[in-house]
């Protein structure tokens, strides 16, 4: 479990002013619309009670479904029915890759003989969809796990292929095991498994469970040729990210309360709409309904236990589904900050790979939709402090970010204090912690609230928070780029590189070298705006978007480097736009993955060669669907020009079918071995030596479509 930082009492009740009568009409009872809120502090609370648990996500999830139906009750008695609905999806992050060599054989060194994936930290091995031990390539296909053999580099075998339950999307190695995350839909358990039937179907067949994303375990063997299943668990909830330091695997999950019978709408009949009804009925049955679905949501909530709000985890054993008693009637492994008023959990899995079996431990924290970065002893979790409806009534409060700190050891994790900064963050490079200091850039500013007349606009900040027990302000950094978007963050050990764009792309070189007083050392304005930074001692490569004075092209990608020798007065050494032919005879625009997923992206650093993928397509009624799709490789070396080494096609794939509509046509990743790169896309991999582009090895795979 989580070691808490000290035994701390349950969170009170936020009161509820709102008085609802046993009987009578509607005028009896009192309708308060007070929301004022206050926010107090970060810290998590653990339990070891399970009532109190209970009675303080009641208490969250009655304010919330509260305030929901003020809003709806202000919008119908406006005269306009609004059915409010909640977009729960969000965005989803240096070196040549930080994956430790497999262990299943000694000789070919990542990072020396090949390249693995691009992690944000070194000794982290982020989960993804195609990893390598430098002997055998694994890609995850439609629902297939494919392992290919690279006896020599440049040599490319089909090994093995194993179906998998669900859409499998990401996987981490360690040594002999593969770690498969996979996404279970309730609305596909019937038909995969009888005994997920029971845990996400009602009695009718009818779905009304979360989403389950699964963990297989798989024991490779030694020549990969029969990979079998050593432990299958679920746990409620989507994926978000997973890590693996050594040999333990940490997941991050992210579920919303689900209990069934709960009202966010108001049940207004359908006559007080007649035009003849006059308003003071209309306003006292929309009154009414309201009191109608308090009283109900009061009454589902009373029944509702623990069990119902925590995640479940499962474990499947010779067939049979079983749950997990990792709660054990205490709840200890839940928490939530002192001013928590989230409306789902962010799930902890840990798992133990070490010999001779997997060890499993299950922790819960009540956030809002998080953000997380892991170095190799420390885990931050970030999560907006309040969702969007805890400003309705309070516009004037900006938006706030909740740092959660652990401290990791094995497969130990111990709560080491949260603090809080001001604004929102970008993404998972918005956050680093070194030498003890978490170093966060953030955009203040009401800039996200569509509903509102004159938002305030943003700007960004960059602050150090420190201390032993709580996440306290060391230094910041306030005021940087006001009126535009953050659009990439980097950290290194002393610095941070920040791309803001309005209309121009300024890079922000800003000196921590001294946490507590944090300063901006140097500006720089280009056209175009970097979307992922990837540095290179004293200069930074990265991707982004074309573009000149009057905005952006978004059709072009295109590669910048950067020189930062002079970090008072940084440069442009080179740009190079990056095309497929696109915006013209009925091409669609070129994009990258690599400008949104540093994943996609890699550098290599014994070649100085970086590899992007790139792709396009175009449709005609004469021809039907024509794709193309690349791995552009550059050349990219510090004092040199960028420039175009070459490019290796796998159109060949997706044009065989000029009817096909492809899902996932794009070449997905690369990575290089030796003289080699090897370039893998959803319909086949292929191996190409570098000195001469000449195809060496290519094989063929299903695809997502042929599931």
């Amino acid at each position: 479990m989580i070691r808490p930082l000290r035994p701390l009492t349950p969170l009170f009740a936020l009161p509820v002013a709102l008085a609802v009568g046993a009987g009578g009409c509607h005028s009896d009872r009192v309708i308060d619309l007070d929301v004022d809120r206050s926010r107090r502090s970060a810290t998590l609370r653990h339990y070891e009670s399970c009532d109190a648990l209970a009675a303080d996500l009641r208490s969250n999830v009655r304010e919330r479904l509260r305030t929901q139906l003020l809003q709806e009750r202000e919008l119908l008695r406006d005269g306009g029915y609004v059915h409010l609905t909640v977009d729960d999806s969000r965005e989803a992050a240096a070196g040549d890759g930080g994956a430790r060599d497999g262990g299943a054989r000694d000789g070919r060194q990542e990072g020396v003989d090949f390249s693995g994936t691009n992690n944000q930290e070194s000794g982290v091995d982020e989960a993804d969809l195609v990893k390598t031990d430098g002997y055998f390539l694994y890609t995850l296909n439609g629902d297939r796990l494919e392992i290919l053999g690279v006896p020599e580099f440049g040599q490319l075998t089909a090994v093995s292929s194993t179906s998998l339950e669900g859409y499998p999307t990401q996987l981490l190695l360690d040594g002999d095991r593969a770690v498969v995350f996979s996404t279970i839909y309730a609305y596909d358990a019937a038909a995969v498994d009888g005994a997920l039937a029971a845990v996400l179907l009602d009695e009718e067949g009818t779905p009304h469970g979360q989403t389950l994303t699964k963990v297989t375990v798989l024991a490779l063997g030694r020549d990969r040729v029969a990979p079998t299943v050593e432990k299958e668990l679920y746990l409620e909830g989507s994926l978000l990210t997973a890590r693996r330091i050594g040999d333990v695997v940490r997941l991050a999950n992210y579920g919303w309360f689900d209990v069934p019978g709960l009202r966010s709408w108001l049940d207004v009949p359908a006559s007080v709409w007649d035009t003849l009804t006059p308003e003071f009925q209309r306003h006292a049955a929309i009154d009414e309904a309201f009191f109608a679905a308090l009283a109900e949501n009061d009454r589902v909530l009373a029944a509702t236990d623990v069990d119902h709000f925590v995640p479940r985890l499962f474990e499947k054993q010779g067939g049979r589904l079983g749950e997990l008693g990792l709660r054990a009637g205490s709840c200890d492994n839940v928490a939530i900050p002192e001013d928590g008023m989230a409306y789902g959990f962010t799930s902890l899995l840990t798992l133990g790979l070490g010999d001779p079996g997997v060890s499993v431990e299950a922790d819960h924290v009540v956030t809002n939709f998080p953000i997380l970065y892991a170095s190799t002893d420390t885990l931050l979790l970030a999560e907006p402090a309040q969702d969007w409806w805890w400003y309705w009534g309070n516009e004037d409060f900006e938006e706030a970010t909740n740092i959660h700190r652990f401290t990791l050891d094995g497969a130990t994790t111990t709560y080491s204090g949260s603090g809080r900064v001001g604004g929102t963050l970008l993404g998972q490079f918005a956050l680093d912690e070194h030498d003890g200091v978490v170093r966060v850039a953030a955009t203040k500013g009401q800039w996200g609230r569509w509903w509102q007349e004159n938002p305030a606009p943003p700007v960004t900040h960059v602050v150090t928070l420190g201390g032993e027990r709580a996440l306290s302000v060391l230094g910041s950094v306030d005021g940087i780029a006001p009126d535009e978007r953050l659009w990439s963050v980097r950290f290194t050990d002393t610095e941070a590189y920040l791309v803001t764009f309005r209309n121009i792309d300024p890079l922000w070189t800003i000196d921590l070298s001294d946490a507590t007083n944090p300063r901006v050392l140097g500006e720089l304005h280009v056209p175009g705006v970097s979307t992922y930074i990837h540095p290179l001692g004293d200069h930074l490569l990265t991707i982004g978007l074309a573009g000149d004075d009057e905005g952006l092209d978004w059709g072009t990608t295109q590669l910048s480097l950067f020189d930062i020798t002079d970090r008072t007065t940084p440069t442009l050494e080179s740009s190079l736009p990056l095309t497929l032919g696109q915006g013209a005879d009925g091409w669609q625009y070129g994009s990258s993955e690599a400008t949104y997923e540093h994943k996609a992206f890699s550098y290599w650093g014994p070649q100085a060669q970086v590899a992007v993928p790139l792709s396009t397509w175009r449709y005609s009624e004469r021809d039907g669907y024509e794709y193309k799709t690349e791995l552009v490789l550059a050349h990219a070396e510090p004092g040199q020009p960028l420039a175009i080494d070459g490019r290796i096609d796998h159109s060949g794939f997706y044009n065989v079918d000029r009817d096909a509509w492809w899902d996932y046509r794009d070449v997905r990743r690369s990575i290089f071995m030796g003289d080699y790169v090897y370039a893998i896309s959803d319909k086949g991999v292929s191996c190409t030596r570098l000195s001469d582009l000449a195809l060496t090895a290519s094989v063929v795979l299903r695809g997502f479509n042929d599931r």
